[in-house]
């Protein structure tokens, strides 16, 4: 989870170089219960848009202020 989170800065920081869009899809039912909330944190804080889709035609999309 650790590296994951490290992965997503790096990349975050290097975004406008890229001059494209990445999709970074999580499973996020795996992630241990009780660090799921400060995961949930950090991924939303190095992405401009969430797409939450639990389930097909359920979900939302969550944009970084």
């Amino acid at each position: 989870m650790s590296v994951e989170l490290e992965l997503e800065c790096t990349t975050h920081e290097k975004f406008e170089e890229f001059g494209g869009s990445l999709i970074c899809p999580y499973n996020i039912s795996g992630i241990e219960s009780s660090k799921r909330k400060h995961w949930m944190e950090e991924l939303r804080a190095s992405h401009h848009a969430i797409i939450y889709a639990p389930r097909f035609g359920e979900g939302g999309v969550f944009y970084a202020l």
